[in-house]
């Protein structure tokens, strides 16, 4: 039996959670909204490539709610993978909710908010200051 503080048992899997599935949700979302509302740009972006979106406002709308999503994916999942193994969030998760919060600067009206609100858990679980010691043979 393992010694020590299970780190699923602290208070930080609140933060830990809510940083992980928080980015996962919002990547689910970005793809579902990118594809019902500019899904008719994805058969011409296959077909012609994204060479020529420049310039064609739907398709680099599409493009961005395509890109974004998985790359907000990768994030959570590497938070819920690091977490699980260690009790800590990578601090470059937090960093990355900060910076995408940051664009809150640049399109106000945008979903942006929600990653300034992502921040505040991101960065409480990657400091590792209440999960104590992760539980030898805890994985």
């Amino acid at each position: 039996m393992a010694t020590g503080t299970d780190v699923r048992s602290t208070t930080t899997r609140g933060a830990g959670w809510w940083c992980a599935w928080g980015f996962i949700a919002i990547s689910a979302l970005h793809v579902v909204y990118g594809l019902v509302e500019y899904g008719s740009e994805a058969g011409d972006v296959l077909a012609h490539g994204l060479g020529g979106a420049s310039g064609d406002v739907d398709r680099e709308r599409f493009f961005w709610y395509m890109l974004g999503g998985p790359a907000m994916l990768l994030a959570g999942l590497w938070a819920r993978q690091e977490f699980r193994r260690t009790g800590r969030v990578p601090r470059a998760v937090a960093w990355f909710a900060v910076f995408l919060g940051a664009m809150v600067l640049l399109m106000p009206d945008g979903g942006f908010w929600f990653f300034i609100l992502l921040a505040v858990p991101a960065f409480r679980a990657s400091s590792g200051r209440s999960a104590g010691k992760r539980a030898e043979g805890d994985g």
